[in-house]
């Protein structure tokens, strides 16, 4: 315990950089602005065409490791397949020697996570950001890409109401030879919004991310996710169930047949949910508000 304690630590020494370093004679450091679980995120201006942008630095710890490795290369290649003025564009993958990094477009927008923290969505504004990230991962799923951790962390909102969903590395590491790219036993996903397919190691699909983007409409309408527990092991399993409460309950000024829309995509079953985010996006504009 004792001597992963000290690797923990030495894994996060490894990523302390200072804003005003700089990289390769060019890339210099503003600010850190995340840190996740390959290593730390900082804006950081690129000094030869002065534009900012942002780079995911993976830990020296991890560079060794020709899996992880092989995981940051895969969600930049299949980023890159992606194109959408919703979804982050990612750029390169960048090798300093020591230091190994992706860098990626740079948008000035707030997590929808703290924004759900501070106000309940109202109806119409639920429903345009839905349909911008439905139409997002329309594309993503045509380019056969799930992002399998979707969660209001990974959904960036501007001042005027424009979304980028970011982070496909959840995808990145699944794709493709699953059972080697993954430890057994080990969950891919966050368990507030993980699908019940992904919970019993079932075959995933588009229908996955359907299920989770479900999840975060149902917090949006009404401060709260459907399913909450203590116990990580307990919440699964109320997936797995299904039997959340009639979010209109919770919240009546939302309208029933919004109301619907959103049971409809947490249906525990896949074949219960829209089959597509064309589906989804479609029912969201058929709907009078």
């Amino acid at each position: 315990e004792v001597q992963s304690k000290q690797a923990e630590q030495a894994a996060e020494a490894d990523l302390n950089f200072e804003p005003g370093q700089i990289f390769s004679n060019r890339y210099k450091l503003i600010k850190e602005i995340g840190r996740g679980g390959y290593g730390s995120v900082w804006l950081v201006e690129d000094t030869f065409i002065q534009e900012e942008m942002v780079m995911k630095f993976l830990h020296q710890t991890l560079i060794s490791d020709e899996v992880a490795i092989e995981r940051f290369v895969r969600e930049l290649r299949l980023a890159r397949k992606i194109t959408h003025t919703n979804i982050i564009r990612l750029f390169d993958y960048m090798d300093f020697g020591n230091v190994a990094a992706i860098s990626m477009e740079y948008f000035p927008g707030t997590p929808l996570s703290s924004i759900i923290h501070k106000e309940i969505i109202e109806p119409a504004k639920t429903v345009k950001l839905v349909k911008s990230i439905a139409d997002a991962l329309e594309v993503a799923h045509e380019a056969d890409v799930v992002h399998r951790d979707m969660k209001p962390a990974n959904i960036l909102v501007d001042d005027n109401d424009v979304i980028k969903i970011v982070d496909f590395g959840i995808a990145a590491a699944s794709k493709q030879a699953e059972s080697r790219l993954t430890r057994t036993g080990t969950l891919v996903g966050t368990p507030t919004y993980i699908s019940p397919e992904q919970i019993q190691g079932r075959p995933v699909d588009g229908r996955t991310d359907l299920y989770s983007l479900g999840i975060i409409m149902y917090e949006m309408l009404t401060g709260q996710p459907p399913y909450r527990a203590e116990d990580p092991m307990a919440l699964v399993f109320m997936h797995v169930e299904g039997n959340a409460r009639r979010l209109e309950e919770i919240n009546p000024v939302v309208p029933k047949e919004l109301a619907d829309i959103v049971h409809k995509c947490i249906a525990p079953e896949p074949d219960n949910r829209y089959q597509s985010m064309a589906e989804l996006s479609h029912a969201l504009s058929e709907i009078k508000l």
